[in-house]
């Protein structure tokens, strides 16, 4: 009689069981050991940008320098050493969902979620805009930081397809209808922003701007920056900003 020796099942499934296991680990490990090459990773003020040139290479980007060097693994998280000034530093970034995070926790977004968080941020935008039925404009308060002139009218050029388009920097007599008796600034509550200073798109010669400003009772006029005489006119340039200088978007009402 003749006996044939069976392996368990059980040994089997668990052959397979830790094959997958391995397999899976081993795959994990090749993904956290390298970038996908040709994505770009940015900040989204555009100060810090990393490239994926290759497996082990990254062009980076830190304000107005660029640096192409070597990167590679430590402790789970992307290791790069440059030099900046004549001195070595080392900078770690970790692998998050959105992309990379500094130590600062600064997130450099991958493009994919880089366009999500831009949609993010256009819709809660689009819900500040005001309607000033009286005058028929819509508003939109830009960026609540100090700005110049050259900066206001990029913001404003960069919403040309926002909510329907039809943005532009607002003349002085748009301006003049946000005036508003307030605690700080005269200025129309509906509009959130910390300045009481905003560029109009009225320029005068090949350097001065006209804005209007919401510190004073009435309001006055002043030529870029509001320094000087409250009721007169500035030399300053449309590159220059002060700590109340803002820019606002109108459009008429769609």
């Amino acid at each position: 009689m003749n006996f044939h020796l069976r392996k368990p099942r059980t040994f089997k499934l668990l052959l397979t069981i830790t094959t997958s296991i391995v397999i899976v680990f081993i795959v994990n490990q090749v993904q956290a050991e390298s970038l996908k090459i040709g994505e770009i990773y940015s900040s989204l003020d555009k100060k810090q940008v990393i490239e994926v040139i290759s497996e082990n290479e990254l062009e980076m980007k830190k304000k107005e320098d660029i640096y192409l060097v070597n990167y590679n693994f430590k402790n789970g998280k992307v290791r790069i050493v440059y030099t900046e000034s004549g001195t070595k530093k080392v900078a770690y970034y970790e692998i998050v969902t959105e992309g990379l995070r500094d130590r600062n926790g600064v997130i450099l977004f991958s493009k994919t979620a880089r366009l999500k968080a831009k949609a993010t941020q256009l819709k809660a935008l689009e819900s500040t805009i005001y309607y000033d039925k009286k005058m028929g404009l819509e508003w939109l308060a830009g960026p609540d930081k100090p700005t110049n002139w050259y900066d206001a009218k990029k913001w404003v050029l960069s919403l040309y397809d926002f909510a329907g388009g039809g943005w532009r920097m607002p003349t002085m007599e748009e301006l003049k209808t946000l005036w508003q008796k307030g605690k700080k600034c005269n200025i129309k509550p509906f509009l959130i922003t910390t300045g009481c200073w905003v560029w109009s798109e009225e320029t005068k010669g090949s350097s001065l701007a006209w804005g209007y400003d919401y510190h004073y009772t009435h309001g006055s006029t002043y030529l870029s920056g509001g320094s000087g005489d409250s009721s007169g006119p500035s030399s300053l340039n449309r590159d220059k900003s002060a700590d109340s200088t803002r820019g606002f978007a109108v459009r008429f009402h769609k």
